[in-house]
């Protein structure tokens, strides 16, 4: 195996109140990043994970796991971006039917331009799941846009369901807005599936807040359910029964945050706003 250095948790351990550091891969292969894992009941409990950004070209950063009915707990996830282009961000990953918890969730901007930003992923990894998946629990997840010194991806959360139907259960997510015009340096969070496939994500009865750009002409953070492809699908990404918040921005130019919904996704029972801009910004929008 060309794993790199790992602490794994399993049965009904916990991590306690530690500090771990996760350090990135320093080639491109994408398996050689440091690595902290939860399997079967274990939990982060109150423990603190700082998961480096990659800093080679196409390098993964560190990266914390958490798999079976492993939970996240109270801990403390800091997942920062890329330092170089086309490197990964750190990242927190869900799968099986592991849960965010409680946890508090730092998604940060990477620092180089055309690199990616933290990430918190839900089941876009093995096992396949028999019509559930992981869960987000009633964790706080912000995913922060770029600054005046920080001009990368913006940080993000997936609910990929590749590997099964995860939700947003009762989450708090917020997505920040950036200083420049390419939406994928904002703040985002994203539900998807590529068909054909029988899993399918869900906001659940999350609280999600889209806010605005930061400066002239700067992207709002936004959520987004998408169907990638065509194909057949027993279910499409869905808002469920979440709230939207969409703010407005408050300077000339910028864009307000946003909520989009693309091909065959729906936005379900969900309640969404849209709030008016002032000073001739942008309002959100849906």
């Amino acid at each position: 195996s060309t794993v790199g250095g790992e602490v794994s948790f399993s049965d009904f351990s916990n991590a306690g109140t530690s500090r771990f550091f996760i350090f990135g891969t320093l080639g491109k292969d994408g398996d050689t990043f440091g690595n902290t894992v939860f399997h079967d009941q274990a939990s982060a409990a109150h423990a603190v994970f700082t998961n480096m950004g990659g800093t080679v070209p196409k390098g993964d950063g560190g990266n914390t796991q958490l798999y079976n009915n492993a939970t996240a707990a109270f801990g403390i996830f800091n997942n920062y971006g890329g330092v170089c282009p086309e490197a990964n961000g750190g990242d927190v990953a869900f799968d099986g039917n592991a849960t965010g918890g409680n946890g508090q969730f730092y998604n940060r901007v990477a620092t180089a331009k055309g690199a990616f930003g933290g990430v918190t992923s839900f089941n876009n990894n093995p096992p396949f799941m028999q019509g559930s998946g992981a869960k987000a629990g009633e964790g706080y997840y912000y995913n922060y846009g770029a600054s005046q010194i920080e001009h990368g991806g913006g940080g993000h959360t997936e609910f990929t369901a590749k590997y099964g139907s995860p939700t947003a259960e009762n989450a708090h997510i917020f997505n920040y807005g950036s200083i420049l015009k390419d939406k994928s340096t904002a703040g985002h969070t994203i539900f998807s599936i590529s068909p054909p496939t029988e899993y399918y994500p869900s906001a659940g009865n999350a609280v999600i807040w889209n806010y605005p750009g930061l400066g002239k002409e700067g992207a709002g953070g936004f959520t987004e359910f998408s169907v990638y492809e065509k194909g057949t699908c027993l279910g499409v990404p869905n808002a469920g029964q979440a709230v939207f918040h969409n703010v407005g921005a408050s300077v000339e130019g910028a864009s307000g945050g946003f909520t989009s919904f693309n091909g065959i996704s729906d936005a379900a029972n969900a309640k969404l706003i849209a709030y008016g801009g002032i000073n001739q910004g942008s309002g959100g929008m849906i």
